[in-house]
């Protein structure tokens, strides 16, 4: 499979995960990920060993998304490279809208993503680079 190839699956797993979020779909979250998956960001570091666990920090993060009024968000990939044959990393902005489908929120991720024997791209780590509401990031609302 040649770099575009990857790129490209790489993409519609983000596309797919996004749905899953935005959905609250938990079996479609766990399958964007390999396990054990790592994450990292500024409240600590994890490592989930399985689906159940992952769906336990996946639950804070959805709660986040229904107290601020979050209701979907979409992938924008930023950048992407392959860094072995089986191995990339892509950095994506997730937007996040509300009912009226404004943006109001905007968060930062970076992933590893290894790619299995049946060319599928799972996330493998994941890392926040951080997140903010649309008035904190200066940028203006954008309706879907």
């Amino acid at each position: 499979m040649d770099d575009g190839q990857r790129r490209q699956r790489t993409v519609e797993a983000l596309e797919s995960f996004g749905r899953a979020l935005s959905e609250n779909d938990r079996a479609g979250i766990a399958s964007a990920f390999d396990f054990p998956a790592f994450f990292i960001g500024h409240q600590g570091a994890f490592v989930l060993h399985s689906e159940e666990e992952l769906h336990t920090m996946s639950a804070e993060g959805r709660k986040f998304y229904d107290d601020e009024g979050i209701l979907a968000t979409r992938p924008e990939v930023q950048s992407y490279g392959p860094l072995t044959d089986r191995l990339s990393e892509a950095t994506v902005r997730w937007p996040g809208f509300d009912a009226a489908g404004n943006e109001v929120w905007t968060e930062t991720s970076r992933y590893v993503f290894l790619t299995g024997e049946d060319g599928r791209p799972k996330i493998r780590v994941a890392v926040t680079l951080g997140g903010e509401t649309v008035a904190q990031s200066g940028r203006h609302p954008e309706p879907r």
